[in-house]
């Protein structure tokens, strides 16, 4: 299927703060939302009263955005505002929460909404510490391997130079190649640096904005290799969301509207603006869906039984499972293949170097013999 690089305005979110919050940058983490949720539900399930409780969660409290944010949820309480209201009015707090949140409260589900959010925001912080363990040692590994190979064009490599101009030897095309580059990082090894940054910084720039971003995302989603890793990423994102969604009793037009406004990603974000007026003018959600060739057959056939049975919500639960333990064998076979990768890569490299500063040596002892 081939995406529009224009962004429908519908894929513009409702609500600013599609980000997370960092309690050092006045931005909610997942990691913040997770204890913020899972103390809550708890002092809920004590049968504590809403206001009663986040008055003894702030209580807790000692850094000052903290205590912004409890203060600012109490005062919304205080005037009679809903609690949806108060967290939609939070820096950092998604649409897609509050209107969860929202739903919770109107249904008299707000424990149940809760306790969903804090296990949602628990599965993927999970994810992402289980992520970075195993990402720690080859980009340990990469590390000390940059700083060896730095360390041998900048010190050892000017070493032998130096012998090799005495001798006034012939050198080999690789050994003056690698004088070359030894030569270019000791002269002009910070302008090298700068410029990295500064390209790293203008990238930066340019994929905040809206049209290269979509081109990039859609170029990648196409890419052969690619389009796999995001299929089983997305579907796992896109399965635990609307377990969530539909289990809060959201219906499943509204659920999928606060899918697309939860994930940045152009391709999904414009698959779901499909399934929606397709769902709107008398397909099934399942057919609906399958036509964006988005995800894969496998998520397709079970929507079809989740549909068939009226059990979408268990469907999505057991997708979900299903994707996260995928997703957590494609991460270590991933990173398993690294660290044997990053060897003979740095071994190549050190090997390489090593060949040929002593090739010159060779041809001098052969010469003297």
């Amino acid at each position: 299927m081939n995406y529009p690089l224009k962004k429908p305005a519908s894929l513009t979110p409702s609500h600013p703060s599609k980000k997370y919050l960092n309690w050092n940058t006045n931005r909610l983490t997942s990691k913040s939302k997770e204890a913020f949720y899972t103390e809550l539900e708890l002092l809920l399930v004590a049968q504590l009263p809403l206001k009663e409780a986040l008055t003894f969660m702030l209580s807790a409290q000692k850094k000052k955005t903290q205590l912004h944010f409890y203060k600012s949820l109490l005062k919304f309480l205080d005037k009679g505002v809903p609690f949806f209201e108060g967290l939609r009015n939070q820096k950092g707090v998604s649409a897609y929460e509050w209107n969860i949140v929202k739903i919770g409260e109107e249904s008299g589900e707000l424990l149940t909404v809760i306790g969903s959010l804090a296990q949602h925001f628990k599965e993927k912080n999970d994810f992402r510490r289980s992520l970075g363990t195993a990402l720690v040692y080859p980009i340990l590994l990469l590390f000390t391997a940059t700083i060896v190979v730095f360390f041998m064009l900048t010190v050892i490599v000017p070493l032998f130079e130096s012998i090799f101009a005495q001798q006034q030897l012939q050198l080999p095309v690789a050994t003056q190649w690698v004088i070359v580059l030894a030569t270019g990082i000791k002269t002009h090894g910070l302008l090298m640096i700068l410029g990295l940054f500064t390209l790293f910084f203008i990238g930066r720039l340019c994929y905040q904005q809206t049209q290269i971003r979509q081109l990039i995302q859609i170029k990648l989603f196409h890419f052969p290799g690619i389009k796999g890793l995001i299929q089983l990423r997305y579907a796992l994102l896109f399965s635990q969301s609307l377990q969530l969604l539909l289990g809060a009793k959201v219906p499943l037009v509204k659920s999928l509207q606060l899918v697309k406004d939860l994930f940045s990603y152009a391709p999904l974000e414009i698959a779901i603006n499909r399934t929606l007026k397709d769902i709107s003018q008398g397909k099934s959600f399942g057919k609906a869906l399958e036509e964006t060739g988005f995800f894969n057959q496998r998520l397709y056939a079970f929507i079809h039984i989740g549909e068939a049975t009226h059990q979408l919500e268990k469907i999505f639960q057991e997708m979900a499972n299903y994707y996260n333990t995928k997703t957590t064998q494609l991460t270590k076979r991933v990173t398993n293949l690294m660290e044997p990768l990053i060897i003979i890569i740095v071994g190549l490299i050190i090997g390489g170097i090593l060949v040929a500063l002593y090739l010159p040596m060779f041809q001098l002892s052969t010469a003297l013999g």
